[in-house]
């Protein structure tokens, strides 16, 4: 084992364990402030007499383009299924790599083991925290099976495989947080001032309805 790749590793488990909390805080944000974003921008049009009704019919298509379910053009959903081909099997060959990991996880906590024994408190964590480890390896949450693997003194074969796969699920955490923080959701919840909050409006006004006060 290179002593470089293992530390590498270590740096970049704790860096995917910062990104996925600093993206867990970015969506509760958005989710927090949907409502008080919706509120505050129908408060600011009637303050201003602009009739969101009027804006909304007189660009119907735009609004459908955004918000609507319109089908996909044929052309894009065969594209599309191909993309999902590809990234199917870029999941499975990542699948692969932690499946020693996985494996290693369940000989040491899979509730079968404690099925003849009475429910600890111990027991009870070992349970949650497999069923934990069985959800991040499902939906490919490498990062949090990593951690787990860590609790349990388990560690990779292949440092420099598992750093790629890492650095590939760190770039695709930090495109999820910038596109989450384009939101207008988001950017309502870092408005402290009432001007800052307003040109927020203006901007969701300008951007979706081509409307400009």
């Amino acid at each position: 084992m290179s002593t470089t790749e293992f530390k590498l590793y270590k740096k970049l488990t704790n860096e995917l364990k910062f990104r996925y909390s600093e993206l867990e805080y970015v969506e509760q944000e958005i989710a927090e402030n949907l409502l008080p974003f919706e509120e505050y921008y129908r408060s600011f049009c009637k303050e201003l007499g602009v009739s969101i009704s009027d804006l909304e019919e007189k660009n119907r298509k735009k609004v459908e383009k955004l918000f609507g379910n319109k089908p996909v053009p044929k052309d894009t959903e065969q594209n599309s299924e191909r993309v999902e081909v590809l990234k199917d099997d870029t999941v499975t060959k990542k699948r692969k790599s932690f499946q020693s990991i996985y494996r290693q996880i369940a000989k040491k906590i899979h509730p079968d083991k404690f099925s003849n024994q009475q429910k600890t408190l111990d027991i009870i964590e070992k349970e949650e925290m497999f069923k934990k480890a069985t959800y991040a390896y499902e939906n490919d949450k490498w990062g949090m099976l990593l951690e787990i693997a860590e609790e349990l003194d388990i560690h990779p074969t292949k440092y420099t495989k598992i750093n790629q796969i890492l650095r590939d699920e760190i770039s695709d955490v930090n495109k999820q947080i910038t596109a989450k923080q384009k939101t207008y959701s988001w950017m309502f919840s870092q408005a402290e001032e009432e001007g800052e909050k307003a040109n927020v409006i203006y901007a969701f006004l300008k951007d979706v309805f081509d409307f400009v006060i």
